[in-house]
């Protein structure tokens, strides 16, 4: 299935590609679950990281993140080997994330995690902070 998928994105980009003349290269991929949102952010003093929400419509959602994605666009790491790691699984249908800025909970690090949607069988949901410390794998809410 996620080939197809990635097959299909792969198809589309090169019409996009080819009706706007825009020129891209792939220059890798990375392999995640039922990716559904993603971004690419930072907290002060740290890398840049990229977040990433997942759910499917039979199953519970997560959020998960990729530390030091500048080391694959700099050739010091491969996309093949880029692992993510889940912060939680505790969601039902994750949105768009993103990092809470440092002057809301001042020295804290913490993702905000609209959570929720409301096709059958899923709830209105809730907005949800994770506090966060990639380096020790701690997440907390």
């Amino acid at each position: 299935m996620r080939s197809l998928f990635a097959l299909l994105s792969s198809a589309l980009l090169v019409q996009v590609g080819l009706a706007s003349n825009i020129a891209y290269k792939l220059i890798g991929t990375i392999v995640t679950d039922s990716p559904a949102f993603i971004s690419v952010e930072k907290f002060p003093n740290q890398p840049e990281f990229l977040l990433i929400s997942e759910f499917g419509a039979l199953s519970s959602g997560k959020v998960a993140v990729i530390p030091n994605i500048r080391d694959a666009f700099e050739g010091k790491a491969k996309f093949s080997d880029l692992k993510s790691k889940v912060l939680s699984s505790a969601f039902k249908w994750p949105n768009s994330i993103s990092v809470i800025p440092q002057d809301v909970f001042p020295g804290v690090n913490a993702i905000v995690v609209p959570d929720g949607f409301l096709p059958p069988g899923k709830t209105n949901g809730n907005i949800y902070v994770l506090k966060t410390d990639f380096n020790t794998q701690e997440t907390l809410y």
